[in-house]
């Protein structure tokens, strides 16, 4: 994998392609997983060990129960790590807490950081994010899609509710769509 040695949500959307369809899961790259647990000194069942806390949290389980998930979790990190397969939304965003990392962190070094990822990387819906800006679902889409300008006020809220700074929001800002159109702020 290439390293842009960029830290995580510094990589700019301007004059990225960005092609519709492509989930930001699909950018996960189980060799960072890798790397993010080597640099802690953790084993794969270590990992699973804490994955499965997580996941647990609250609930009551059988000794059984439990083992049986550790070994599914430790065959699981195994798969996510060589790129066999690639972790669902929720258990990316666990995997990066356990790890005591950003979900950016995990993804590819050269992925696009739209305003999409970093909101979808907090698990919030295009409403809950709205909801938290005071605005609507169609305003805020607008937003994340370049077809509306950004006021300044609207980049620090932006920065408040996706948990990044200013910087990072502008660099993830989309060009805006057509002509005529410039970015406020």
């Amino acid at each position: 994998m290439p390293n842009s040695g960029e830290p995580a949500g510094q990589r700019s959307a301007a004059g990225q392609d960005r092609s519709p369809g492509v989930h930001w899961v699909d950018a996960f790259a189980g060799i960072r997983l890798a790397q993010r647990r080597s640099v802690r000194g953790w084993t794969q069942v270590e990992l699973a060990e804490r994955l499965q806390a997580k996941r647990a949290a609250g609930t009551r389980m059988a000794a059984v129960e439990v083992a049986r998930q550790l070994r599914t979790l430790v065959v699981q990190i195994s798969c996510y790590e060589s790129g066999r397969t690639r972790p669902r939304a929720g258990t990316i965003r666990l995997l990066a807490e356990a790890l005591g990392v950003d979900v950016l962190d995990l993804l590819a070094a050269d992925t696009v950081i739209t305003l999409a990822v970093l909101r979808a990387r907090l698990g919030l819906t295009q409403q809950q994010a709205a909801q938290q800006l005071g605005i609507s679902r169609s305003l805020y889409a607008l937003l994340e899609q370049g077809r509306r300008p950004v006021s300044e006020d609207e980049t620090h809220a932006l920065a408040r509710v996706l948990q990044v700074s200013v910087a990072q929001v502008r660099a993830a800002l989309p060009d805006p769509a057509g002509p005529g159109v410039e970015q406020a702020g």
